[in-house]
């Protein structure tokens, strides 16, 4: 796996996750109070963490297809079928490295950040 694999990866992390840093923002820019981020939170984590989810999933298949069409040059159906070990190798490692980003970004970055300045 190479580094436009590892950025595709890490940026729709990151996009999946936005669900609790614009209440960390708030905060940080000193435009609401904790109370207001915590509600923020409780709104967007609550009721939308699906969305935020299913929009970084979606980053993250636009920027494999870009990548696997101008990078790796597997432009059609049948270059997916000659290259399938290999595509599926890299959708699986990138898919598993989406995830763990995902899950570090989320429930350990943020997390702690959140815990730090009070907001849950």
């Amino acid at each position: 796996m190479n580094k436009q694999v590892a950025w595709v990866s890490s940026l729709s992390a990151v996009i999946a996750g936005f669900c609790c840093l614009p209440s960390i923002v708030v905060v940080l820019l000193g435009v609401g109070s904790i109370s207001f981020a915590a509600d923020l939170a409780n709104l967007f984590y609550g009721q939308y963490k699906w969305a935020f989810r299913f929009v970084g999933f979606c980053a993250w298949c636009l920027g494999m297809f870009f990548y696997l069409r101008y990078t790796e040059h597997v432009c059609s159906i049948m270059d997916v079928k000659k290259n399938w070990v290999r595509v599926r190798n890299l959708l699986v490692m990138s898919f598993s490295l989406f995830v763990l980003l995902y899950l570090f970004w989320l429930y350990v970055v943020l997390e702690l950040i959140g815990k730090f300045l009070g907001i849950w």
